[in-house]
């Protein structure tokens, strides 16, 4: 006699779960993301996410690091301020539907230098346009500190508003790379009164 051949349930993976826990913050929020919670979304007991992750955190660390692994990273040959738009367009875009809990982990992992593919593809695009080294560095660090200051504060504000002040940050960046121009120096003397 033949057994019934009942379909064999999908085996718990931290794939599974990491895809489980977004579909319970799309629709849930950050508050219902739980061990527990995840365990009946993949109708397992709870226990059995532990083995994967040992607690919450290091679930939200998996969190970051797939999103982070996701990011559809701008291509094309233009000048380096519209390639640094596209990139922080791209931070922007990632960072703004996140709840709050979650944009504040993964920001630090996203634009700190040399972290993530986002950051290098920033940093090659900094010293492609002429900065070095440490100026690079510092520079990205501006660029990612607007990004997510912007992000945090005015989550809701128009594009125009986020481009306004990219533009007024590029443009110190581009003057801060000329040497002995005349507008640096009138930079110069202004800051020093």
């Amino acid at each position: 006699m033949a057994r019934s051949a009942e379909p064999e349930p999908a085996r718990l993976s931290r794939e599974r779960i990491v895809d489980a826990a977004f579909r319970v913050l799309e629709r849930e929020g950050w508050e219902a993301l739980s061990m527990r919670r995840l365990g009946q979304e993949l109708d397992v007991w709870p226990m059995a996410v532990y083995r994967h992750f040992q607690d919450k955190d290091e679930l939200v660390d998996a969190l970051v690091a797939y999103l982070v692994a996701e990011i559809d990273l701008p291509v094309g040959r233009c000048p380096w301020r519209s390639r640094i738009h596209k990139l922080l367009d791209v931070a922007r875009g990632t960072l703004e539907p996140l709840p709050p809990e979650l944009r504040a982990r993964l920001a630090p992992v996203l634009l700190a230098p040399r972290m993530a593919a986002l950051s290098d593809a920033g940093l090659r695009i900094l010293e492609s346009a002429g900065f070095r080294g440490d100026d690079a560095g510092t520079a990205w660090a501006a660029l990612g500190a607007y990004t997510v200051g912007f992000v945090e504060i005015a989550p809701t504000a128009a594009q125009a508003q986020f481009e306004y002040g990219l533009e007024r940050l590029i443009d110190g960046l581009e003057l801060q790379r000329r040497p002995n121009t005349p507008e640096r120096e009138g930079l110069q003397r202004a800051s020093a009164r």
